[in-house]
Order: C-alpha cells, then sequence, then structure tokens
C-alpha cells in the first residue's frame, strides 16, 4: 500500500506542476523552475533545451539493469526528479493538453461524470505507456 501511496504523490508532483503552468501561462517559465530546483544558476548560466534533453536521455537510455535501477531508485520518493518533472510537463504540453483546457476545452462540474470504468481503462493505459518506457 505505502508504494502505491509514495506512486500517487509522486503522480500528484505532476500534477501540481500543471496547474502551475495553467496559472503562470508561461510554459518556459515553468519548465525553467523545474531546471532551477534541480540546482540550476541564472538564466544565463543555464540551458533548458540541454536540461530536457538530459531528461529524454535518462528516460530513453539504458538496459534492463538499469531500468531497474530508475524504479528502485524512485520507489521511496514523494516527488519525481526534476528533470523528469520537466520533460512529464513538456510531454503534456506538447500533446495539446495545455492549449485544450486555455480553449475551455474540459469538463464542467454542471456536467455529469464520465463513467469510473473509462477513468479506469485510461489510468491502465497510462501505467502500460510508463512501463514500456
Amino acid at each position: 500500500v505505502l508504494l502505491g501511496l509514495l506512486e500517487w504523490s509522486r503522480k500528484s508532483e505532476l500534477s501540481a506542476d500543471r496547474a502551475g503552468l495553467l496559472t503562470v501561462q508561461d510554459p518556459e517559465a515553468a519548465l525553467g523552475t523545474s531546471l532551477k530546483l534541480a540546482g540550476g544558476g541564472s538564466a544565463e548560466e543555464t540551458d533548458l533545451n540541454a536540461f530536457l534533453e538530459q531528461a529524454d536521455e535518462y528516460r530513453s537510455q539504458g538496459d534492463l539493469a538499469e531500468t531497474v535501477f530508475k524504479v528502485l531508485n524512485l520507489l521511496g520518493t514523494t516527488h519525481p526528479f526534476h528533470t523528469l518533472r520537466a520533460a512529464e510537463l513538456r510531454d503534456w504540453i506538447e500533446a495539446g493538453e495545455y492549449e485544450r483546457i486555455l480553449r475551455g476545452e474540459y469538463q464542467r462540474r454542471s456536467e455529469p461524470d464520465q463513467p469510473y470504468i473509462d477513468d479506469l481503462k485510461a489510468a491502465s493505459r497510462s501505467y502500460q505507456e510508463e512501463a514500456k518506457e
């Protein structure tokens, strides 16, 4: 149960990053925040693109042993690594979700909830995709 709660905690941090972006409505500033939190210096001393490339390399490289190590490295944590947070936020932006919400295309409280099973299927697909990575 604890590992599940820790995973939920890490996912909630990604939701917080999305909420932060929706608040400031400046993708570069939102992504730069993760860079700063990761220990980046001033804007003149850092390169956001290089930071995001690090995240892409981390997510894509590695054999089975390295993949297991990556999972074990996160197991007891409540927060994802800042590079991964930035990459997840960038992926969310590039998938069009950010713009969709800004256009007002989201479920309203006055609208009926979608069936619970649809949420479970979406979560299952998400975890399957994450496991493949």
